[in-house]
């Protein structure tokens, strides 16, 4: 069986070197057209960039996306950061939950998937073992978010505000919420209530109220949430399962959340 030849060409190798001084290691083909343009003829270009991607010097995590390799013996996962990975796949989308929470320090499990919020079409993808998840919201969910510096390139990450009402708006489940407590009451410093509290007050009506809870359960100022949600009749759940009523918010929580 023949086998493929790893070894680049210096002028290959030059071009190469550029494209990670101008985008990265992270860029599109339109990127590599902009370094190789000129050194090869257009015809040539494509079966250039085809050829580099068999010898394993760029690797596509989808159509026109790549990755490009510096070093051989590195995995290309090792290059480039996740969260801008998963900015590329979807550039209308902003790291969140879980991921959001590793951008902060606040958990240190090593990330083998990605999850960001979308105001578009979902799909998910897979690149070296790792799972990049979309979950779309609708607009008038779609906030709350700002461009972080990463590896020197700018990605959309959620405030750590925004991270709490998108777990509460996605993950309604008991271990979810048991995590956006803990990181509550163990990071108070860390987040700003009355953020959060303006945050609530443009969701709908269950969001507000499970956020006003958590806000008393804080000792943190909540009037602005009760002054939008007072006199309104029904009630929410905080999880699926909840059976403790709170009055105030008109609220089933789980007290084994808030424990």
């Amino acid at each position: 069986m023949a086998t493929i030849s790893t070894i680049l060409s210096k002028k290959d190798a030059d071009l190469l070197e550029q494209a990670i001084a101008h985008y990265g290691h992270l860029v599109s083909v339109d990127d590599l057209k902009h370094v190789f343009n000129g050194k090869y003829r257009s015809a040539e270009l494509r079966q250039q960039l085809a050829r580099l991607a068999q010898r394993g010097w760029l690797v596509r995590i989808k159509r026109g996306l790549y990755v490009v390799i510096s070093d051989m013996t590195s995995l290309a996962a090792n290059n480039v950061s996740l969260l801008r990975i998963s900015n590329a796949l979807n550039n209308r989308s902003y790291i969140s939950l879980s991921s959001a929470l590793f951008y902060y320090g606040l958990v240190d499990q090593l990330l083998q998937s990605v999850t960001a919020i979308t105001n578009t079409r979902t799909r998910q993808y897979h690149f070296q073992g790792f799972a990049f998840t979309f979950s779309k919201v609708q607009d008038d969910f779609y906030f709350g978010f700002s461009e972080k510096r990463v590896e020197g390139k700018l990605v959309k990450i959620a405030d750590l505000e925004k991270v709490v009402l998108d777990y509460l708006y996605l993950r309604k489940d008991t271990y979810s919420l048991n995590l956006v407590w803990e990181k509550l009451t163990e990071h108070t410093d860390e987040f700003d209530f009355g953020k959060l509290q303006n945050y609530a007050i443009r969701c709908n009506l269950a969001l507000r109220r499970a956020t006003g809870f958590l806000l008393d359960q804080l000792g943190a100022n909540s009037n602005e949430l009760y002054d939008s949600v007072k006199g309104r009749n029904g009630y929410s759940r905080l999880t699926s399962d909840a059976k403790n009523f709170n009055a105030k918010w008109r609220l089933y929580y789980d007290h084994r959340i808030i424990e």
